[in-house]
C-alpha cells in the first residue's frame, strides 16, 4: 500500500512537471530566433530595409540581445530598424530598459524612449510611468493650446510618480509563481512520502 500511494505521488509530481513543460511556451511566447526575426523585419519594414540583408539584420539582432536582452527582438519586430538603432544608440545601462519599454509599448514606447528621463522613470516605475507620460501628453482641452511640452510633461510625471515611492508595480512575475507552486508542491510529497513511511514503520 505504502508503495503503491508513492507511485501515486509520483505520476503527480510527473504530471505537473509535464503541465509545466508544455504551458512555458504557450503562456510566455516562444522568442523566434534571430534570423527568423530578421526575416520577418525585412519583409514587414521593406520601406526602411534598403539594400540590409537577411544575415546583416540577423547580425544586428545577435549583438542586441547580447546587450539588451531577450526584449530587443521583440522590440525590433515591432518598430523595425527603427528602434533597433534607438537600442543601439541607449547606453549599456538603458539597453536592457529601452528594450523592455518598445517591446511592451510598440511605437509609443519607441517615441518615449526618445527621452532620457522617460527611460528612467519607465526602469523605475514600469507601465505606470507610461500611462502618467502619455495622460500628461494628450491634447490639451483649450483650442489655443494644442498639446503639452513634452519636458514639462516628463517633470509633472515624476513628480505624481515620486509623490508615490512606495507604490508596487502591477506587473507579476508569473514564472516565479509557477515556479513558487512546483516548490510547495514537492515540499508536499516529500512529507506526505515521509508521513507515510512513518506510518508504515509503526505498523
Amino acid at each position: 500500500m505504502f508503495f503503491m500511494r508513492r507511485r501515486q505521488g509520483h505520476c503527480i509530481f510527473a504530471l505537473w512537471l509535464a503541465v509545466l513543460v508544455f504551458a512555458l511556451p504557450v503562456a510566455g511566447g516562444v522568442n523566434p530566433t534571430p534570423r527568423e526575426a530578421a526575416e520577418e523585419i525585412v519583409q514587414a519594414f521593406a520601406g526602411e530595409v534598403g539594400d540590409a540583408s537577411v544575415e546583416a539584420v540577423a547580425g544586428r539582432l545577435e549583438r542586441l540581445v547580447a546587450t539588451c536582452g531577450d526584449d530587443a527582438v521583440g522590440a525590433a519586430r515591432l518598430t523595425g530598424f527603427r528602434g533597433m538603432t534607438a537600442m543601439e544608440q541607449s547606453t549599456a545601462e538603458d539597453g536592457p530598459v529601452v528594450a523592455r519599454l518598445i517591446a511592451r509599448h510598440g511605437e509609443v514606447g519607441l517615441r518615449l524612449a526618445g527621452e532620457s528621463e522617460n527611460v528612467k522613470l519607465f526602469r523605475q516605475f514600469g507601465d505606470e510611468a507610461v500611462t502618467l507620460l502619455l495622460a500628461q501628453t494628450e491634447p490639451a482641452t483649450d483650442v489655443d493650446v494644442a498639446t503639452t511640452n513634452p519636458a514639462d510633461a516628463t517633470n509633472a510625471t515624476n513628480a505624481t510618480l515620486a509623490a508615490r515611492p512606495d507604490t508596487p508595480s502591477k506587473e507579476t512575475d508569473w514564472l516565479f509563481v509557477i515556479g513558487l507552486c512546483t516548490v510547495v508542491l514537492i515540499v508536499w510529497l516529500v512529507l506526505r512520502t515521509w508521513l507515510l513511511f512513518r506510518q508504515r514503520r509503526r505498523r
